[in-house]
């Protein structure tokens, strides 16, 4: 969707501001653009310098460019004085951008109100879609994450000002970006003042904390300690001085600029109807109608690209949870130029990106032959194509086991991260993400002979939540931790061994984990992802080595044809790793007789 956004080109600019970007008056080349407190002049202690930048990389050569950056550099070491506690530099954009801009990073509608300092007045931009909804979902995620550790340090004494800044700035940041998720075009100042329709009483009172502190800031910032602080801006390199902000400014009472004492129960409170906001934003019920629609709509589109072959992956079983899984073929001339079509034709319409939680599967015909190694594709059924397609799926079973192993691995990490962060992710990610941890579950147990029905249960969640969005939740939270707790552990392990990788050691403990340990990095894992990784580096498993050959293959000609990689690499976690020569697989295995706490120490 196209845009134009036009801002005042005319206002009061206080002096100092004027002094700040007067540098800029000798550069060509850009828009600079003034909003937020400094725009209206609504100044308080808790201010700090809110601009939009737009470099015209279009036009400008290289060294103009390089000079504008050096000059960008330079007033942005300014900020620092006038807020010592300023927690971002320049908010800038090439004008190259503007064609595909996520609006979820600074939304061009709140520069209606901002104040031209330089260059037109006129912004035309392009919005991504895509790009704007899943940022502005993940920021209010990290929002509340953010919000839950630093009250931690919060009600520990143990917060500073740059810290406690970010803590407030936290708070009144989610009315808007809630807002802005249910496409209310609403600026900060007006979203908080309306956060009342969005919150309970109880809940509001964080945000009218986080208020109270803004408008009472000054108390800190007239004591003794911040001065004390300010000061070493003459020994600290202003360059330096956020970094600096961050680790060392001043722990300072703030318990009475407020008459609202915040407790654990409200900081809870608030995240949680944080939450079930974005729940409820996120989760938009659908009809298999509809995504026919779009799947259709895209099928045409890539046609017209000059697609030789489209299809899906598997049925849409949960309208509304579900997301499409769509297949394109083009050929080898066609494939950049159609890959990169596809993908902005979906995330610049609004009703696609909704049912495209990723984008299509492009491929190019040369790549044909070698997909089924590295993507399983036994379910798909294509709608349209102009000839037979050069497509092996007759797998083996070890081959299968091999990507259902490799999977595992691949999915394993993130899971392990999202157990601690599930109350705070949306339920529509959830979903997805438990869907494919239970297919891994299914998977790895049918190689055990263990009988399995996780795959059942994602499918008894996902028809449940949009009756019960809240004991839904529940019941996915503890599945989240259910089915990791599943994959990362073994069943009736005994035996203790580990391989040497470098600095790494992979230790089959019956467990996944990873951790440093002075020099080296210690991976734990459950016997059937720990012999899968030793051979990943050891290079003992002819399967793994298929995939291993066909990845590469399709990477070389991805590369070839200058577009993207059509697949992920399922052991993309460990390529950090230095794969061992013969002589070190040698001393490794010789190593690897000794006690492990031995090994330990001798690398440590």
């Amino acid at each position: 969707m196209s845009i134009r956004i036009k801002a005042l080109n005319n206002g009061s600019i206080h002096p100092t501001i004027k002094q700040v970007f007067e540098p800029l008056r000798q550069v060509k080349g850009i828009q600079v653009f003034l909003h937020g407190s400094w725009a209206d002049n609504s100044t308080t202690a808790f201010s700090d310098i809110d601009d939009f930048i737009i470099v015209d990389d279009i036009n400008l050569k290289h060294e103009e460019i390089e000079k504008v950056e050096s000059v960008l550099k330079q007033i942005e070491n300014k900020f620092y004085r006038i807020d010592p506690l300023q927690h971002h530099g320049h908010w800038k954009v090439y004008k190259s951008e503007l064609q595909d801009y996520n609006n979820g990073i600074i939304p061009l509608f709140i520069l209606e109100d901002a104040i031209c300092i330089q260059g037109s007045n006129l912004i035309e931009a392009s919005i991504n879609h895509y790009k704007t909804y899943y940022t502005i979902s993940n920021s209010i995620s990290n929002f509340c994450k953010c919000i839950d550790e630093l009250f931690t340090d919060y009600f520990n004494n143990q917060i500073n000002v740059h810290n406690l800044k970010r803590l407030v700035g936290s708070v009144v940041l989610l009315a808007p970006l809630l807002q802005q998720l249910r496409n209310n075009n609403i600026d900060k100042r007006t979203a908080i003042l309306n956060a009342n329709k969005l919150f309970s009483n109880d809940a509001l009172n964080l945000i009218h904390w986080a208020s109270n502190l803004r408008s009472n800031w000054h108390l800190l910032t007239e004591s003794k300690a911040f001065a004390s602080f300010v000061s070493k801006q003459s020994e600290v390199p202003l360059e330096e001085w956020q970094r600096y902000s961050e680790n060392n400014a001043p722990i300072i009472d703030s318990s009475d600029l407020s008459v609202i004492k915040p407790d654990i129960e409200l900081v809870q409170n608030f995240i949680q109807e944080c939450i079930q906001h974005l729940d409820a934003s996120t989760l938009i019920q659908k009809n298999v109608e509809d995504y026919n629609k779009a799947y259709k709509l895209v099928e045409e589109y890539a046609i017209e690209q000059n697609a030789i072959a489209v299809g899906q992956f598997g049925e849409t079983k949960h309208p509304g949870i579900s997301d499409l899984d769509v297949f394109i073929c083009f050929k080898d001339q066609y494939y950049k130029k159609g890959q990169e079509d596809i993908r902005l034709f979906i995330e610049h319409n609004k009703e696609l990106c909704y049912v495209f939680t990723h984008p299509p599967i492009c491929v190019a015909e040369s790549m044909l032959k070698h997909l089924p190694y590295v993507h399983t594709i036994n379910n798909l059924k294509l709608n349209y194509k102009q000839k037979e397609l050069d497509l092996n799926t007759k797998l083996s079973q070890s081959y299968i086991k091999t990507l259902n192993i490799l999977w595992t691995l691949f999915i394993l990490p993130g899971l392990d991260h999202e157990v601690t962060v599930a109350n705070k992710s949306s339920l529509r990610s959830l979903l997805l993400r438990l869907k494919n941890a239970h297919t891994s579950e299914d998977n790895l147990n049918a190689m055990l002979n263990i009988d399995s029905n996780a795959v059942s249960y994602s499918n008894t969640l996902r028809a449940d939540v949009f009756t019960s969005y809240k004991s839904t939740r529940r019941k996915v939270e503890k599945a989240i931790l259910e089915v990791y707790q599943t994959l990362a552990t073994s069943r009736g392990l005994k035996s203790k061994n580990y391989c040497i990788v470098g600095r790494k050691l992979i230790l089959k403990q019956g467990n996944y984990s990873t951790e440093r340990n002075g020099q080296i990095t210690i991976y734990t894992l459950p016997p059937e992802l720990y012999n899968m990784l030793k051979a990943y580096f050891y290079r003992t498993n002819k399967d793994l080595q298929l995939y291993l050959k066909a990845y590469k293959t399709i990477e070389d000609k991805a590369n070839e044809l200058k577009g993207e990689i059509p697949a992920v690499f399922l052991l993309r976690q460990y390529i950090d790793i230095e794969l061992p020569s013969t002589k070190k697989k040698i001393i490794f295995s010789l190593l690897s007789l000794l006690p492990f706490s031995l090994v330990n120490k001798l690398f440590n």
